[in-house]
């Protein structure tokens, strides 16, 4: 299903936008949406698509789903753009490359859920500067990858942590008493 988002940018008042399973085949024109808060269109077929550029320009967006929609590349440090977000799941994608640092700098960020994709390397230090995170899901159920390797990062950081996600990873280190 092709959808252009043709005249996007008329609708100055639209802040949702939900297109879950409705086999979305791209994001094109999406950047146009300038006062959209919340993108929910998880479980499409972007066949293999990197996320596109245009999408780290809604900077009022708060909530993203793109989960299970076969998205690929690595993902752009473009994020930092979207300050005012709040809900990020990637979920069941094909992202590959390390994690990026630059979701530290994400101080309103509560739910960060990038699992079952094909990451690699270290969970960056700098996220330990995202305090308003609640969620935090990295696990790999893909078992022919070693996922994310090397030491913890410390959760002493983010006082409302509530969920930890990080199975079939080979991470070291300890959980400390004071989490």
């Amino acid at each position: 299903v092709s959808i252009f988002l043709l005249g996007i940018d008329q609708a100055s008042e639209l802040k949702e936008i939900y297109l879950d399973g409705t086999l979305l085949e791209n994001l094109n024109g999406i950047g146009l949406a300038k006062n959209l808060q919340i993108l929910y269109a998880s479980k499409n077929k972007f066949g293999c698509q990197f996320i596109p550029d245009e999408l780290f320009n809604l900077s009022a967006l708060t909530d993203l789903n793109l989960a299970e929609s076969m998205l690929t590349g690595t993902l752009s440090q473009k994020i930092i753009q979207l300050s005012n977000l709040q809900r990020i799941n990637l979920t069941g994608n094909l992202l590959s490359g390390e994690l990026l640092s630059q979701f530290g700098q994400l101080k309103a960020l509560k739910k960060l859920e990038i699992s079952n994709n094909k990451w690699t390397g270290t969970i960056p230090s700098s996220w330990t500067k995202m305090t308003a995170l609640e969620t935090l899901s990295l696990e790999n159920t893909e078992e022919k990858t070693s996922g994310i390797t090397g030491p913890l990062i410390s959760f002493e950081t983010m006082p409302d942590l509530r969920e930890l996600y990080l199975s079939n990873n080979l991470l070291t280190g300890t959980i400390s008493s004071n989490f």
